[in-house]
């Protein structure tokens, strides 16, 4: 006991100079923080952003959605459906036309993503994208009233009167019945000014007479 004290206090300055240099290599495999964070690339911070934002003005509701199944693609049919009529009612052209596209991307049947769509086109004097928004689903479904209600104020807002009260008679012929949306609609002025709507409508006052409607 007495060798190894004797050992101790004649190397303790060597022993000091190893335990320093164990000290240090061992502090030098601990994982430290780095000063400087990672910084993600501008052009694709922004590309992120735009995906994220898509169809809805930062609506998040696509987000985890299972777009293999129709239950969902209906859903969020229906929901940009509804933001776009929101945005069509403030009349916010843009977002209303890009809503009921990502309504029609979801749930391209829809037979309404067409009728406000072909609207909102009108609304924003986008006549020929409201035309090919129609014919598109006339190609579906060409017996749809609305759909020849909307080839009406189309026809009536391009200054084809004729084929605008054609429409508008084939489409009452189909079931279209709001009379009173006939009489105020704006897109219909222009043929409403016409003799010949003036009697067409007297006319189908009387054939209707006695049935309910909107007037």
């Amino acid at each position: 006991m007495a060798n190894l004290i004797e050992f101790l206090r004649k190397n303790r300055l060597y022993l000091l100079a190893v335990t320093a240099i164990l000290i240090v290599i061992g502090d030098s495999k601990i994982n430290k923080p780095t000063e400087t964070p990672t910084v993600i690339n501008k052009q694709n911070a922004t590309q992120m952003h735009d995906e994220h934002e898509e169809g809805s003005g930062g609506d998040h509701s696509d987000d985890h959605v299972d777009h293999s199944d129709p239950v969902n693609q209906k859903r969020m049919g229906a929901f940009h459906y509804n933001e776009g009529n929101k945005f069509l009612h403030k009349k916010n052209i843009p977002e209303a036309v890009k809503n009921y596209k990502m309504a029609l991307h979801h749930d391209p049947e829809n037979q309404n993503f067409y009728i406000n769509l072909s609207t909102a086109y009108m609304h924003g004097e986008m006549f020929e994208k409201a035309y090919e928004t129609l014919i598109t689903l006339k190609n579906k479904s060409p017996k749809n009233p609305l759909l020849h209600y909307n080839l009406a104020c189309y026809y009536s807002l391009t200054n084809k009167i004729k084929s605008s009260r054609k429409a508008l008679e084939y489409s009452t012929q189909l079931g279209f019945k709001n009379f009173n949306e006939i009489l105020t609609d704006p897109d219909l002025e222009k043929l409403r000014g016409t003799t010949d709507f003036q009697n067409w409508f007297d006319s189908l006052k009387l054939v209707t007479e006695g049935e309910s409607t909107d007037i």
